[in-house]
Protein backbone atom coordinates (compact mmCIF):
# COMPACT_ATOMS: atom_id res chain seq x y z
CA UNK A 1 0.00 0.00 0.00
CA UNK A 2 1.21 3.42 -0.80
CA UNK A 3 0.79 6.53 1.33
CA UNK A 4 -2.03 7.86 -0.80
CA UNK A 5 -4.17 4.79 -0.25
CA UNK A 6 -3.66 5.02 3.54
CA UNK A 7 -4.70 8.66 3.55
CA UNK A 8 -7.74 7.82 1.44
CA UNK A 9 -8.79 5.23 4.02
CA UNK A 10 -8.24 7.47 7.08
CA UNK A 11 -9.89 10.61 5.76
CA UNK A 12 -13.52 9.36 5.61
CA UNK A 13 -13.15 7.77 9.06
CA UNK A 14 -11.94 11.06 10.56
CA UNK A 15 -14.71 12.97 8.83
CA UNK A 16 -17.26 10.50 10.22
CA UNK A 17 -15.92 11.00 13.74
CA UNK A 18 -16.05 14.77 13.33
CA UNK A 19 -19.63 14.54 12.09
CA UNK A 20 -20.59 12.57 15.21
CA UNK A 21 -18.76 15.06 17.44
CA UNK A 22 -20.51 18.01 15.82
CA UNK A 23 -23.86 16.25 16.20
CA UNK A 24 -23.18 15.71 19.92
CA UNK A 25 -22.08 19.32 20.44
CA UNK A 26 -25.14 20.60 18.60
CA UNK A 27 -27.42 18.30 20.58
CA UNK A 28 -25.95 19.52 23.90
CA UNK A 29 -26.40 23.16 22.90
CA UNK A 30 -29.96 22.55 21.69
CA UNK A 31 -30.84 20.59 24.84
CA UNK A 32 -29.51 23.38 27.03
CA UNK A 33 -31.51 25.93 25.05
CA UNK A 34 -34.72 23.92 25.44
CA UNK A 35 -34.12 23.37 29.17
CA UNK A 36 -33.61 27.07 29.89
CA UNK A 37 -36.51 28.04 27.61
CA UNK A 38 -38.95 25.81 29.51
CA UNK A 39 -37.47 26.86 32.88
CA UNK A 40 -37.86 30.54 31.95
CA UNK A 41 -41.48 30.06 30.83
CA UNK A 42 -42.38 28.29 34.09
CA UNK A 43 -40.68 30.83 36.38
CA UNK A 44 -42.11 33.85 34.54
CA UNK A 45 -45.57 32.28 34.69
CA UNK A 46 -45.25 31.91 38.47
CA UNK A 47 -44.04 35.50 38.89
CA UNK A 48 -46.86 36.84 36.72
CA UNK A 49 -49.45 34.83 38.63
CA UNK A 50 -48.13 36.16 41.96
CA UNK A 51 -48.07 39.78 40.79
CA UNK A 52 -51.50 39.73 39.12
CA UNK A 53 -53.37 37.72 41.74
CA UNK A 54 -51.56 38.19 45.08
CA UNK A 55 -54.45 37.67 47.51
CA UNK A 56 -56.67 35.13 45.79
CA UNK A 57 -57.37 32.20 48.04
CA UNK A 58 -59.89 29.42 47.69
CA UNK A 59 -63.00 29.76 49.83
CA UNK A 60 -64.00 26.30 51.01
CA UNK A 61 -67.48 27.48 52.12
CA UNK A 62 -68.36 29.20 48.84
CA UNK A 63 -70.01 26.35 46.96
CA UNK A 64 -71.72 28.30 44.21
CA UNK A 65 -68.68 30.35 43.17
CA UNK A 66 -70.51 33.68 43.42
CA UNK A 67 -68.65 34.99 46.44
CA UNK A 68 -70.01 36.15 49.79
CA UNK A 69 -72.97 38.10 48.42
CA UNK A 70 -75.84 36.12 49.90
CA UNK A 71 -74.34 34.35 52.85
CA UNK A 72 -75.03 36.93 55.55
CA UNK A 73 -77.61 39.73 55.44
CA UNK A 74 -76.46 43.31 55.93
CA UNK A 75 -77.08 44.75 59.38
CA UNK A 76 -78.86 48.09 59.45
CA UNK A 77 -78.66 49.64 62.89
CA UNK A 78 -80.14 52.91 61.71
CA UNK A 79 -83.73 53.53 62.69
CA UNK A 80 -86.18 54.60 60.05
CA UNK A 81 -87.95 57.89 60.69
Amino acid sequence: MSRNSVRAIKKPFIQEIMNIEMFIVGFVIFSGYLYFLIWNIITQNRKQRESNYPDIEDDSVDYDGMGNYGRFPEKNNKKKK
